[in-house]
């Protein structure tokens, strides 16, 4: 009897022991199985992300064989597809690049410009004009000049204070500038700003929008004209007026662009934006235009259509601080020996000038300026390509900048989109 209620007990704890042991043995295999899929799911994860990348650095080639608007199919392994997308956004390529492996996606937006690791910090067409060197100008790094180089001057007793003309390497120009690869779509767009599938919305006052890159682009048009008061408004957004665009200091933009005629951003503004305008734009005193912004002028009539004291111009006041693009084009050649593009003294650039007519210019550019022609208005006097206390240094341009997109160079991130 003793033996047998020993064997049953025995029997009760060997079972006990099995069933504790077939819980551990399961609890171990669905933590293995838990750990196999989460490896499994990190590694796909990665893999998504390396091709995503891969996506990116094609994308930044200059001979990519990526068309505008349409998607293209990369297969880097035998489980992922990338498509990337590009589009413009003012004169930055926008793109998107988005991999998949079965029902996993991971998707990047990014604002693509011009990569040139050999920039010059002044490229003066060759007009057959010296370029003359007046008061506390200083040119830092590869200046390209016209054949008869450059030269001391005098403006109302100042004279050049630097014992160096320019400090750096000078190559010799050509009678034209670098070509803006993408300046004819750039036209295309301002004369036509529309975008497909774009969702229409009326400025409104306080207007609060922050629209995803991914989603359908939201376009504020007007026939009159508009002002940015107390708006904000993110992302991917077009303000669009048939007259005249006013952005004032209460104004808060993010990654957004302006079509105008007209613009004029009062003094004090911040943001980051780019603006496009035809006929004229005026950016007041003391703004501050955090990288990449835009500005540009795209003078598109000839000089004859308008009167002499109303050609399209581009006027930047002091204590303005710009970090991106600042440009100017015309399709056709200057009337006029007065400067198209003025940026006062006391002004700040960190990227871009190119200014394909006259430029007067006393700025401090950390970066690079490209210009037709030089223009110092003093005294009343127009003093033809004179450089007239400006500072130019390329060196101070950090190397990751990405700006206009040159006809022969390739592209890099200019800033990731949400």
């Amino acid at each position: 009897m003793n033996d047998s209620k020993i064997n049953a007990g025995a029997l009760q704890y060997v079972l006990f022991l099995s069933v504790v042991i077939a819980l551990l043995l399961l609890s171990f295999l669905a933590v293995n199985f838990t750990e196999n899929r989460f490896e499994t799911r990190a590694r796909h994860f990665k893999d998504l992300v390396t091709a995503t990348q891969q996506g990116f650095e094609i994308a930044s080639k200059a001979n990519a064989g990526i068309r505008q608007d349409e998607e293209t199919l990369f297969v880097f392994d035998e489980t992922v597809e990338t498509r990337v997308l590009k589009k413009p956004w003012g004169l930055f390529d926008l793109i998107r690049v988005k991999s998949s492996f079965r029902a996993e996606n991971y998707e990047k937006w990014a604002l693509l410009g011009g990569e040139n690791n050999e920039k010059p910090a002044l490229y003066l067409k060759d007009n057959n004009k010296p370029l003359v060197l007046v008061g506390n100008t200083k040119v830092s790094g590869t200046a390209v000049l016209p054949k008869s180089k450059t030269k001391r001057g005098n403006i109302a007793g100042n004279t050049y204070v630097h014992p160096q003309l320019i400090y750096g390497p000078i190559l010799r120009s050509s009678p034209s500038l670098p070509t803006i690869r993408n300046r004819e779509s750039l036209k295309k767009f301002m004369l036509n700003p529309r975008f497909e599938g774009a969702v229409l919305v009326p400025l409104a006052p306080k207007l609060n929008i922050k629209n995803a890159f991914a989603e359908p682009t939201i376009l504020i048009w007007s026939s009159g004209a508009l002002t940015l008061g107390e708006t904000a408004l993110s992302g991917n957004v077009c303000v669009v007026s048939d007259t005249l665009i006013r952005v004032t200091q209460n104004s808060r933009l993010q990654d957004v662009m302006l079509v105008a005629p007209t613009i004029e951003i009062a003094d004090g503004t911040s943001g980051c934006f780019q603006a496009f305008a035809s006929f004229k734009m005026t950016v007041g005193g003391g703004c501050k235009l955090r990288y990449p912004s835009s500005l540009l002028v795209y003078a598109m009539q000839a000089p004859a259509a308008f009167a002499m004291k109303t050609l399209p111009e581009m006027r930047i006041k002091s204590g303005t601080q710009i970090q991106g693009i600042v440009a100017y084009l015309s399709d056709h050649p200057s009337l006029s020996y007065k400067a198209q593009m003025t940026v006062e003294r006391g002004v700040s650039i960190d990227g871009e000038v190119y200014c394909d007519q006259n430029t007067d210019l006393q700025a401090r550019v950390h970066g690079s300026v490209y210009t037709h022609n030089f223009v110092a208005k003093q005294s009343g006097s127009y003093y033809q390509n004179h450089l007239y206390n400006a500072v130019i240094n390329v060196k101070k341009l950090p190397r990751q900048y990405a700006g206009l997109q040159w006809k022969e160079t390739g592209l890099n991130i200019a800033k990731w989109l949400d």
